[in-house]
Order: structure tokens, then C-alpha cells, then sequence
């Protein structure tokens, strides 16, 4: 067992899942089921970023030692130039495709053993993407029908190849690009998360008007891609869909947005939808799109 607030919210999400007697993801993505849906990526996302990949290096009880994944996702950051959200988002949305499997297993505690098993796969896939690193001893013979001195590698490298304060230099000049590159990206994605969040509130009373300014503006969908999403599912899911792709993309916690739009509902006839008519909505989402840019304009 574990005190661990994020594995203990997996468990129970996989839990009432099954208790509901849903064992693949196209029964979860049922509108029925659109809450314990959004639910279970929010937890998987916890379970992943402060559980799974948060394991600590250990010993076996032979006394070998098993790499734990934080050490390992820790040298992909500073070796490997990748970014800590890329690989979390990675593994995430691997595991997303992997539910079908992860929902077939039965007791709850195989779905959390075969999905932690999936996160330490994934790890090592991305491990070994890495360039290999040789460590060539100093005094490695030299090859070579011409080396009748038997010269090691020291001796045909001068002194000026090796510079201590260059190598550290180097060393701390990676880290530093590495680390200004990580907060960069995570002061973009804050940025973006205050102007969503600021048009939210600006838009709130006019639900038709959030969710295209969302779709078209933030998930670049076109007017008759987000017509046809509406006519396909009906405005209420089309709305949630939105609403959970701009979370997923841009690190929010759903229920933030949830919070902001509570009280509002979106209404078929605010998008022409009661008009069944695909021509008549794309034209809408327009006009809607228009008044929305407009509103946020003059706010300027």
C-alpha cells in the first residue's frame, strides 16, 4: 500500500469505473460516462507526473541496483535535451492508446500495476533513443601497424585536449540552455493558460461565444470543422470536448474552467444546431467567432 494522494486517486477512479462495469474505452467515452471519462485523465496524468515517474532508485535484495525513474527522466532533462512536460505528455497520451488493455485487466490492482508497467517501458524506450556515450580509457593501445612504441591514446592527444574549467564550462553552459529552454516553455504555457482564462471570463455569459473562441481561435478549428463536431455529437458534448482538449493542451485543471462557466448553458438554437442544417451552422460559428473577436477586442 501506499500514502500517496495521486495513486490513491487512480485507484479510485479505476475502481468506480469498474464498478459501472466498464471494461473498454469506447464504453467510457459514452456521453453517459463524460465525468468518470474526464476524470480518469486527470488522474492518470497525476499518477504518472507524481507517482510513477517519481520512483526512487533502489536495491534488490541480491544488492543490485535498480535504476529508479526519477533518476532516469532526470538525466533525459539534462542529457538529453528533452523537456520534463514533453515526456510527461508523451507518456500520457501512450498511455491514453493503451486503455483498452489497462481496462481489461481485472482486479483494479493489475489496471494499476500494467499501467505503472507502461510508464517504465516507456522511460526505457525513450532511454535508449539516446546516443550512445563510449568511454575510451587514456590508455587504450593505439591499433596500428605504423605503432611499433606501443602508444596508448594519452600519448598521441596533447595536453591542450583536455581542459578541466573548458569541459565544465561546457557542461554548465548545456545546463543553463537546457534550463532557460525549460522555463521558457513553461512561461509560454503560462501566458497562455492567464489569455484563456481572461477571454473565459470576459465570455462566460455567452457559452456559444466561449466555445468558439476555444475551438477556432485556441485548437485552430475551422468554422466547418466545428459545425460538423456540434451536428455529429450535439452542442452539450461538442462543448465538453472543447472544453477538455483546451485543458489537456494547455495544463489546466478542468474543473478551473468548469468553475467559470458554471450557471451557463449553451443552447442548441445559439449555434443553429435545432436547424440540422451543416451550411446554416458553419455560418453561425462565423458570425459567433466575429462577435467574440470583437468583444475581446474593444476590452483591449
Amino acid at each position: 500500500m501506499t500514502s500517496n494522494k495521486h495513486y490513491e486517486r487512480f485507484v479510485s477512479i479505476l475502481s468506480k469505473i469498474e464498478e459501472n462495469g466498464i471494461s473498454t474505452a469506447d464504453e467510457l467515452r459514452l456521453p453517459k460516462n463524460a465525468n468518470l471519462s474526464n476524470e480518469l485523465y486527470f488522474a492518470t496524468q497525476n499518477f504518472i507526473n507524481y507517482f510513477a515517474l517519481a520512483s526512487k532508485t533502489g536495491k534488490t535484495k541480491t544488492g543490485k541496483i535498480v535504476p529508479g525513474n526519477a533518476d532516469k527522466v532526470k538525466f533525459l532533462i539534462e542529457n538529453g535535451g528533452m523537456d520534463l512536460y514533453d515526456i510527461q505528455m508523451d507518456i500520457l497520451l501512450h498511455i491514453m492508446k493503451k486503455l483498452d488493455h489497462i481496462l481489461a485487466q481485472s482486479p483494479v490492482s493489475k489496471k494499476v500495476f500494467y499501467t505503472y508497467r507502461i510508464v517504465n517501458n516507456k522511460v526505457n524506450d525513450l532511454w535508449r533513443k539516446l546516443p550512445p556515450v563510449e568511454v575510451v580509457p587514456w590508455d587504450t593501445p593505439i591499433n596500428s601497424d605504423i605503432n611499433e612504441n606501443g602508444a596508448v591514446l594519452a600519448d598521441i592527444i596533447g595536453d591542450s585536449t583536455y581542459d578541466p574549467d573548458a569541459i565544465l564550462l561546457a557542461k554548465e553552459t548545456v545546463g543553463e540552455r537546457i534550463a532557460k529552454s525549460n522555463a521558457e516553455q513553461a512561461k509560454k504555457r503560462a501566458e497562455k493558460k492567464k489569455v484563456i482564462f481572461h477571454e473565459i471570463e470576459l465570455l462566460r455569459k455567452r457559452p456559444a461565444e466561449v466555445m468558439v473562441r476555444l475551438a477556432v481561435t485556441h485548437l485552430s478549428m475551422k468554422p466547418r470543422q466545428l459545425a460538423s463536431l456540434i451536428l455529429d455529437k450535439g452542442p452539450d458534448l461538442a462543448y465538453a470536448e472543447i472544453l477538455l482538449e483546451i485543458a489537456k493542451r494547455n495544463d489546466i485543471e478542468l474543473s478551473e474552467i468548469r468553475d467559470m462557466i458554471a450557471g451557463r448553458k449553451l443552447t442548441p438554437e445559439s449555434v443553429k444546431a435545432d436547424t440540422n442544417d451543416h451550411d446554416q451552422v458553419a455560418s453561425q460559428v462565423s458570425r459567433i467567432s466575429y462577435r467574440a473577436n470583437h468583444r475581446l477586442d474593444k476590452d483591449e
